[in-house]
């Protein structure tokens, strides 16, 4: 018959109950069985002439249950071993028992109860992601336009993107770039209002951005790209209007040099063809605004 455990309210290999490998109090030195008999906290523990503490009581690496031979070909053989207990290890667990009576212990509750061991790991992952989330969001996290300011001065801009503009109404950045006569001109921006609601140009057509508020400043890098990046459809209404007014203003550069030109007599056709083509434009984009 199997030695029962001596820990106070378990019952390992009482009857009707699975077979639990125990271990004898060991004999010395006196400092490691006066530990023992603390651990157990059971009134009349030095009295028992046998103890035996089961396996349920302690940590998984206190108990060796194999050792290994080193083999010829310099490989290891794992072999199965009746368990045997660590020279210095102390019971510390005690299921069933009061909480406090079990040593505290940074590491995982050992087998006899599972669903221990899980939710152990569940809180710790928990904890952490709890303690990330506070730290993203005390680093990140945007409130006001002088929060977004201040953030965006210590994480700064991509590459070429600088801030035009700085007040209590707004915050605006832009991107130059150099045209083809060798003029700077603005090709992006972005204006960001005190509510921090966004605004996206791109070559001075408003567009549509994917965030129309922003409240992390690593949203203000996804939004820069964005725009960036785009490429206005050539058939929206903002890019029509842009190209009828560039083709309008040209019209009229035209009209005037041959107007005042020596020779204004002679292009009096081609004139009125330019005239009724700007005619034409024109209304086509009081149309195009009165949709």
């Amino acid at each position: 018959m199997p030695n029962r455990c001596s820990a106070p309210g378990c019952r390992s290999n009482y009857a009707g109950e699975p077979y639990t490998p125990v271990f004898k109090l060991p004999n010395g030195p006196p400092d490691l069985v006066n530990r023992w008999h603390r651990a157990l906290c059971r009134e009349g523990i030095r009295d028992l002439k046998n103890v035996f503490v089961c396996s349920k009581h302690f940590l998984d690496e206190e108990i060796q249950t194999s050792f290994s031979i080193h083999q010829p070909d310099g490989t290891y053989l794992e072999v199965p071993a009746k368990p045997k207990l660590q020279k210095d290890a102390v019971p510390r667990f005690l299921p069933g028992c009061p909480l406090h009576l079990s040593s505290s212990s940074d590491t995982i509750p050992p087998r006899f109860d599972r669903s221990l061991r899980e939710q152990h790991l569940i809180d710790t992952a928990i904890n952490e992601s709890l303690l990330q989330y506070n730290q993203d969001k005390e680093l990140f996290q945007i409130t006001t336009l002088e929060n977004l300011v201040s953030k965006t001065k210590h994480s700064g801009l991509p590459n070429h993107w600088l801030v035009w503009s700085s007040d209590d109404n707004s915050f605006n950045l832009l991107k130059p770039s150099i045209t083809n006569n060798n003029l700077i001109a603005i090709r992006c921006s972005l204006t960001i209002t005190e509510t921090l609601h966004t605004m996206g140009f791109y070559e001075g057509i408003r567009i549509p951005l994917s965030l129309t508020q922003i409240n992390d400043i690593r949203q203000l890098n996804d939004l820069l790209k964005e725009i960036e990046n785009h490429s206005a459809p050539t058939n929206s209404p903002e890019t029509f209007q842009h190209h009828v007014r560039e083709a309008t203003g040209s019209i009229r550069k035209a009209i005037d040099s041959l107007s005042t030109g020596e020779e204004s007599g002679n292009q009096q056709p081609l004139l009125s063809s330019l005239q009724f083509i700007l005619c034409q434009l024109d209304n086509a984009l009081i149309a195009k605004t009165m949709r």
